[in-house]
């Protein structure tokens, strides 16, 4: 009998549990290897499937896909037979390996790999729908030649002068947007702060000149506790926006005139949550 996406999300659980455990905290916190809560995990796919519609093909990525906590809840979503493709990229063999063992023969191919370091696909071969949790790693926590890869990849990618001070988050927006077909729908969980510092600037007029930006969700920071023993505890998870925007084929050029997105600001965009619900619709 062929396990079904509940049992195996039972068994995803199980084996974050196990692999959280191996890592001394220290360690995760370096790599900014923070899990998605499976429940916020659905809100967004359900909020995906509400805006790609009912009928077609779905051509899936996660650049950062650690167990697979996006692509379980995309099959708990969209029927198996939409999804025509679905990759998962892994830097961390810790993560990586067992999720592979987990999902094969599932349709979610796991590539164990440095999303940032692999060439972008063909036309053909690009995704329509991008969701992820990039790592959290503080740029103290980025090795300066790394960095200075990051930031040339970055200006080669969409002439994006990214600040040096800006975490391993802002380099895996911009380095995806060649990934994606036109029209794709992607999701982000990422801090807020890129909102109200200086090096979060590039990233906003990212999300304001390139993309169509459709719907920013900030959390409220008392919205991320959970009742245990009568207790309440707040996630350490630190995911504080959740960032969804339509994709162009290409970056816009100083030669280029292009309808610019009806929002003149980020704050237009979000709306503060106190409801057990993660996910709300604020443009039509």
């Amino acid at each position: 009998m062929r396990e079904g996406i509940v049992d195996r999300e039972a068994r995803r659980l199980a084996l974050q549990r196990e692999l959280d455990a191996g890592k001394d905290q220290a360690e995760r916190n370096r790599m900014g290897q923070f899990a998605t809560p499976p429940a916020l995990a659905m809100d967004i796919l359900r909020y995906a499937h509400e805006r790609i519609g009912k009928s077609g093909g779905v051509r899936f990525i996660d650049p950062a896909v650690g167990t697979g906590s996006f692509y379980s809840a995309l099959r708990a979503v969209f029927p198996r037979g939409r999804i025509e493709a679905a990759v998962g990229y892994e830097i961390d063999r810790h993560y990586g390996a067992p999720a592979a063992r987990l999902w094969n023969a599932s349709g979610l191919e796991v590539r164990l790999d440095d999303f940032t370091r692999v060439d972008p696909p063909q036309n053909a071969e690009r995704f329509d729908l991008l969701i992820c949790n990039p790592p959290y790693v503080r740029h103290h926590h980025i090795p300066n030649a790394e960095k200075q890869r990051l930031k040339a990849q970055a200006r080669q990618t969409g002439s994006l002068e990214i600040n040096g001070l800006a975490g391993l988050y802002c380099y895996f927006m911009v380095l995806s947007h060649p990934w994606m077909a036109q029209d794709a729908l992607a999701g982000w969980l990422v801090p807020s702060e890129f909102m109200d510092v200086n090096y979060g600037s590039v990233i906003k007029r990212y999300l304001l000149d390139t993309v169509t930006l459709r719907h920013i969700h900030r959390f409220d920071p008392n919205d991320g506790t959970r009742r245990r023993s009568g207790h309440r505890r707040r996630s350490s998870v630190p995911i504080s926006a959740a960032v969804t925007t339509r994709a162009g084929n290409r970056f816009a050029s100083s030669s280029t005139t292009r309808e610019r997105p009806r929002q003149t600001s980020i704050s237009c965009c979000i709306r503060k949550n106190r409801s057990p619900a993660f996910w709300r619709t604020i443009l039509p």
